[in-house]
């Protein structure tokens, strides 16, 4: 019973293979610290330059439709300044530069972000350990599953007084199971009894022997199942 209990339980319960040179999943691509102090430079330089837009526009008593477009730009650009933090160094190239140090910055992300999402994307829906909600030891998860068909077999041999069915299916599997064992026992006693009487036979011509077990061997082992050429296996020794 407890063979076959394993068996429709899967092989869950068996400890894992060791594996080595597994796959590790990466962490997130992040921006790199650089490419944070060139997104604080940008936002300090918009921030400069929309506030000297704003003085240059009042100090030459632009037209109103251009001063206000000016002051809202200054306020814009400082509270994305103020928002993403001081640079640790004021940029002091160009603006052309700074954008293409920007976008070679972004396009290096992307691609890190890209390929990691092709990553996780082949462990989606595989398990991940560690993160059970109950978590056992292994032979404490042989315990309780010894518990659980010791309870369960207790439970139909009690309803198999009442019911007559169970108790038939009941006697079935434990006349079959004692079947199985007698039978197995028999066949291994046969095959020794049989190499014995030969042995006996032929006691002068060992190469005739030996040529008579291998064929009986191979006869068995080309119609029985792997389980069964066990038993054979026996006889031979």
């Amino acid at each position: 019973m407890l063979a076959a209990v394993l068996c429709l339980t899967g092989c869950n319960i068996i400890p894992k293979p060791v594996e080595y040179f597994q796959d590790r999943v990466q962490p997130v691509p992040e921006r790199t610290p650089l490419a944070d102090e060139s997104l604080r430079q940008a936002a300090r330089l918009a921030a400069d330059r929309a506030a000297a837009t704003e003085r240059a526009a009042l100090s030459t008593d632009a037209a109103p439709e251009v001063i206000q477009p000016a002051r809202d730009t200054a306020i814009l650009t400082g509270a994305v300044s103020a928002q993403v933090g001081p640079p640790a160094n004021s940029w002091q190239g160009d603006v052309p530069a700074l954008i293409a140090r920007m976008d070679a910055q972004e396009a290096s992300y992307r691609r890190e972000l890209e390929s990691y999402r092709a990553e996780v994307r082949e462990l989606a829906g595989k398990k991940i350990e560690g993160t059970g909600a109950i978590q056992v030891g292994y032979f404490t998860h042989l315990l309780i599953l010894a518990a659980i068909m010791a309870v369960a077999w207790l439970i139909l041999r009690i309803v198999a007084i009442t019911n007559a069915p169970v108790s038939v299916g009941l006697k079935t599997i434990e006349g079959g199971s004692k079947f199985l064992s007698r039978a197995f026992s028999e066949l291994v006693e046969a095959g020794q009894d049989f190499k014995a009487r030969l042995k006996q036979r032929l006691a002068d011509n060992p190469e005739l022997l030996e040529s008579i077990l291998t064929d009986f061997k191979t006869a068995h082992q080309s119609s029985q199942s792997r389980d069964t050429r066990k038993a054979v296996g026996e006889v031979k020794r």
